[in-house]
């Protein structure tokens, strides 16, 4: 799990699981799943963003997406994954 390798310390490289749930376009490779990894700084970024995440009162549960969209109406986190295929600008970034 990402959550044992970022606390009580960062431990590098942080190992990621993508699946077809994060990921759709596996599934036309005939993958269900792939690892990729994040270094030191990377590692470290994620690992504030939790942070802030939970001193904004998130209690994290082990289902809960690591990547949430804010939204700035409300000035909170949204507990759902972030839509990685289009852009904040309105750009696909695929």
């Amino acid at each position: 799990m990402v959550k044992d390798q970022l606390y009580p310390t960062v431990k590098v490289p942080v190992y990621l699981k993508i699946t077809s749930d994060i990921d759709s376009k596996i599934s036309k490779y005939g993958l269900d799943y792939y690892y990729t990894f994040l270094h030191a700084e990377a590692a470290q970024a994620l690992r504030e963003w939790l942070d802030e995440r939970m001193a904004l009162g998130w209690k994290p549960k082990d289902s809960d997406p690591l990547l949430v969209a804010y939204d700035f109406k409300r000035s909170e986190f949204k507990n759902e994954k972030v839509d990685t295929h289009d852009s904040p600008f309105g750009q696909d970034l695929r």
